[in-house]
Formats: structure tokens, C-alpha cells, sequence
């Protein structure tokens, strides 16, 4: 299995990578760091001068971000070096597809072998790269097109048609939106992990019931920023909460998030919050969107 992608925490990263080797190794498989992907990456370092960690052997700590599923995420400048990567990869493979002789041949190496290049990334990316870069990059694209296929200026038509739109992530493709999946994990991972903490410290008797642990927990500083970051995501999107169901986590306080992360169902529960915000944006897009009459 390649390109696995782990986001470790500001401290402690020799023992969450120790624990990474461990849970991999009850599927039999092993961390490869011999590769030049191997990176750790935690928000926290962003702000520092310089990464206090201490790395395991063949591991490299990473400030500017990381990337998943061939995008990159992290600073602007990281995301938008990859973006360039790509866009430069696919118009150098543009100028040499120009170069084939068969016109035939042309379009369907421009079609099949260059456009996806920058149509995958657009599905990653969408939000993340300003529009104007977007639109310099299928120009740039466009030329070397209509140069490749022998098609003058002059004899090159744009027409503009008005038309519902919607993003490529919203469009039933099953794309995730990273500005949407960042606050979900976020989310999920604190309450992961919390309900973890909660039900090992129950069993092993630090409370008698958990009320009294749950009262004891939410008082840790690590607690109240988990909280932070599940009403941070419910204040920032008002919309999918009121138009969520009403046994939504997104209606929920966060002790009931935390419970719904204890049950036997728990699996289910990082996809159906991420589902939820997901409709709800869809929703609003098409809301926004005018009904246009097509002339026959």
C-alpha cells in the first residue's frame, strides 16, 4: 500500500508514530519511510521557527503542510507550488501532444492524457485555488489546444451560455471538499478520542458514575479546545445545522457527540456528519442558482 497520509500532533510524535507502527502491524503491513513522502505535519509548527520534534529515522517534519490524495494542503504558498506543478506538468505534456502528427491522434491525447491532469486537481482543490489562477491555466491550456489541433484565432468561437453550476465536489461524483473534510477530522478526532478516554477511566474506576467523569474531563484545558472546535464548526455553518434532522449531531451539544462516538455505531458517525454539511451546501447552491429557459 502506498501514499498513506498521517497527521500527528504538535507533541509527542515519537510515541503516536511508535502507535502508527503498532496499528499497522495488526493488518500486516509496515511503514515504508524509505520513500521521499515520508512527512510528518502538524498545524502547530506553522507558527514556530522551527520544529521541536524529534523525528524517527527517515521520517521529515514538514511546516508547510502535507498532501492527500494528490492535493495539497497547509500554507498558500504550499498549495499553491503544488498547483503550479501540476498546471506546468500538464502544459508541458500539452506542447509535446501538439507535436503528433494525426489530428485524430491530437484530441484524444489532449483529451484522455492532458485535461485530467488539472481535472482531478480542480476536484481536490476547488476551494482552496483563486478562480483567476483557474482561469489562467485553461487559457494557457486553450492555446496549446487549439495550436495542437491546427485551429486559427480567427476561426475559434466562444460561446457563453447561462446555465445551473455547480462545484465538481457537489456534483454526485463523491469528491470530498477539503474545507469541509479538514473540520470534520478535526472534530472527529477529538471526540474519538475523548470517548475513548471517558470509557477507559470508567472502567478502571476514577468516577463512580459518568456524570462525575464527564464534570471531571470537560475541566482539562486539551477538553475545552475540542469543545472550541465543535461549536466553531456548528457556528460556521448555521445553514447546514438548521436544515439538518433533528437527531443530527449538528443540533447536538458536545457531550452528546461524544456519546453518539461511545456507541456501537460509531463508525458511522464521522460520515454522517461530514454528509450532513455536505447536503446542506449542495442545497444552498442550488438555491442560488436561477432557473434558466432553454430556447428549442
Amino acid at each position: 500500500m502506498d501514499d498513506v497520509g498521517l497527521i500527528f500532533p504538535s507533541g509527542g510524535l515519537s510515541r503516536a508514530w511508535a502507535a502508527a507502527e503498532e496499528e499497522f502491524c495488526s493488518f500486516n503491513l509496515k511503514l515504508n519511510l524509505g520513500k521521499d513522502k515520508s512527512l510528518a505535519f502538524s498545524p502547530a509548527w506553522v507558527e514556530t521557527e522551527r520544529c521541536l520534534e524529534t523525528s524517527p529515522a527517515g521520517l521529515e517534519l514538514s511546516k508547510d503542510g502535507f498532501k492527500l490524495g494528490g492535493g495539497a494542503i497547509g500554507k498558500w504558498e504550499y498549495e499553491k507550488k503544488h498547483f503550479e506543478e501540476v498546471r506546468d506538468e500538464a502544459v508541458g505534456l500539452a506542447s509535446k501532444v501538439a507535436n503528433y502528427r494525426d489530428p485524430q491522434g491530437r484530441w484524444l491525447l489532449f483529451r484522455f492524457c492532458v485535461l485530467p491532469k488539472l481535472g482531478f486537481l480542480l476536484r481536490l482543490m476547488a476551494d482552496a485555488i483563486p478562480t483567476s489562477m483557474w482561469q489562467a491555466a485553461d487559457d494557457m491550456l486553450l492555446k496549446k489546444c487549439t495550436r495542437g489541433l491546427g485551429i486559427a484565432e480567427n476561426e475559434w468561437t466562444l460561446h457563453q451560455t447561462v446555465q445551473a453550476s455547480l462545484p465538481l465536489s457537489q456534483g454526485g461524483l463523491g469528491i470530498h471538499r477539503y474545507s469541509l473534510m479538514q473540520k470534520c477530522a478535526l472534530v472527529g478526532c477529538y471526540a474519538s478520542c475523548l470517548a475513548d478516554v471517558l470509557k477507559r477511566l470508567l472502567v478502571q474506576g476514577y468516577a463512580n458514575n459518568s456524570d462525575e467523569m464527564w464534570e471531571k474531563v470537560s475541566r482539562e484545558g486539551w477538553s475545552q479546545k475540542a469543545q472550541e472546535a465543535f461549536y466553531r464548526l456548528q457556528n460556521d455553518h448555521q445553514d447546514a445545522v438548521s436544515g439538518a434532522p433533528e437527531r443530527s449531531l449538528l443540533k447536538a451539544s458536545w457531550r452528546d457527540c461524544i456519546e453518539a462516538w461511545r456507541g456501537e455505531r460509531a463508525k458511522g458517525v464521522q460520515g454522517r456528519l461530514y454528509d450532513t454539511l455536505q447536503a446542506a451546501t449542495r442545497k444552498r447552491l442550488l438555491e442560488s442558482c436561477q432557473t434558466v429557459a432553454v430556447p428549442r
